[in-house]
């Protein structure tokens, strides 16, 4: 059995950086939304 893993555009994980950034919202509750893992998340955010 083969895994798929996501794969998103620079702009969905720049929206995403700045959604936890800016203050708005914290980093779970975004990853949450957009049903991503929350380390992927942080993993865009040291990226960026």
């Amino acid at each position: 059995m083969t895994r798929k893993y996501g794969v998103y555009s620079p702009e969905f994980k720049t929206q995403a950086i700045l959604l936890v950034k800016e203050g708005k919202r914290p980093a779970s509750e975004v990853a949450r939304d957009l049903e991503i893992n929350i380390n992927t998340l942080y993993t865009y955010i040291t990226w960026f």
